[in-house]
């Protein structure tokens, strides 16, 4: 945030707004949790959003096309698989370009 500027509280009436958005075509999965945050400030690609007492800045371009300073975004959460462990690939590729022996400087 830049010095001198203030952070906005979330409006107090009506909000957050009480309707969930519409659900996708073939419903949310049952695992979906939607929760609403308030957008606080986009400065520089750059995102403050707010959650109850708390606020983080994220990527701005993870917010909805169109999202806003000022507006209240649902945010839709959900377990998932960890990525695919390729650690020893990217290993082996490393090391394929290494002669091996101490580090000269």
């Amino acid at each position: 945030m830049k010095p001198g500027k203030t952070r906005r509280s979330p409006p107090r009436e009506g909000a957050p707004p009480d309707a969930p958005p519409p659900a996708p075509a073939g419903g949310w999965p049952g695992d979906v949790r939607l929760t609403q945050i308030f957008v606080d400030a986009i400065e520089g690609g750059v995102a403050t959003i707010l959650l109850a007492n708390d606020s983080w800045s994220v990527p701005a371009d993870v917010l909805p096309v169109g999202a806003r300073e000022g507006d209240w975004v649902t945010l839709a959460t959900r377990t998932s698989a960890a990525p695919p462990d390729d650690t020893a690939a990217r290993r082996a590729g490393l090391s394929a370009d290494d002669p091996g022996g101490p580090i000269k400087l």
